[in-house]
């Protein structure tokens, strides 16, 4: 008995243990291992548990990663964003006064060692979501339509901006009766001066504050739209049907 005891202990001892928040340890899908974050807010390596790639960095939190999910298409249309608050706004997803407008701005940011919060960082950003029907365009490589769909690039600064329509809701059938939360699928690449990728690609996707769908109610049980590194609180800048949020993206540091 006490030996069985002494040797539940030694696994448990092995196979979890405690990282530093200051480590800071990034984690993506498909490595081996990963980290969750315990009560006291520090790092626990759990090698069964889900992978997680929020993670406490000083006084902050990394943003989450979520799934992909079966409907990005490659190269979509690329739109640079000038630098500052009073560059160019790209469109996205054309709109018509019928529809809710969504406007989104952030900066990405980046951990480093004398930045715990992050320093911003050049970045691309392929953005995709369904229309306000709650459709995604054809994803064959063959069709050209990439409607709802773009690749933003920031400068320097990190900051980022896009202008869209509200999407919409859908059902997914496959994983059981409802809907999903309304969301913008996202995936974040980290670039040099010349636009060349130099860190891994953080995917998530950005969820809206009050969306009933959000959270348990979501079909999408593991797509984290309860997560709070992933959710904008939306007001109304000049318009009943004009929604805007600002989303940080906080990226894990490069390795």
């Amino acid at each position: 008995m006490i030996e069985d005891l002494v040797c539940c202990l030694v696994v448990l001892f092995v196979s979890v243990r405690t990282v530093r928040s200051q480590d800071f340890v990034s984690c993506f899908p498909g490595a081996p291992g990963c980290f969750v974050l315990d009560r006291v807010g520090l790092a626990s390596y759990d090698p069964k548990g889900p992978f997680t790639c929020s993670q406490r960095s000083g006084a902050c939190m990394t943003t989450q990663c979520v799934e992909e999910g079966p409907y990005y298409k490659t190269n979509a249309p690329i739109q640079m964003i000038g630098e500052g608050r009073n560059g160019f706004t790209p469109q996205i997803c054309p709109n018509s006064v019928s529809n809710d407008r969504l406007i989104m701005n952030g900066t990405v940011r980046v951990v480093d060692a004398n930045n715990p919060c992050g320093r911003p960082t050049r970045a691309m950003l392929d953005v995709w979501h369904a229309d306000p029907e709650g459709n995604y365009t054809d994803i064959r490589p063959s069709a050209g339509d990439y409607k709802c769909r773009t690749r933003l690039i920031t400068g320097d600064s990190g900051f980022y901006t896009y202008s869209t329509t509200m999407p919409g809701r859908y059902a997914s059938p496959a994983l059981g009766p409802g809907f999903r939360a309304v969301h913008v699928h996202v995936k974040v690449t980290p670039l040099d001066s010349n636009n060349k990728p130099i860190g891994r690609t953080l995917t998530l996707q950005q969820y809206f504050a009050l969306d009933m769908y959000m959270g348990k109610n979501d079909v999408c049980t593991e797509c984290r739209s309860d997560d709070p590194t992933l959710i904008t609180h939306l007001q109304h800048s000049y318009d009943i049907k004009t929604f805007d949020g600002v989303h940080d993206i906080l990226l894990a540091a490069i390795f």
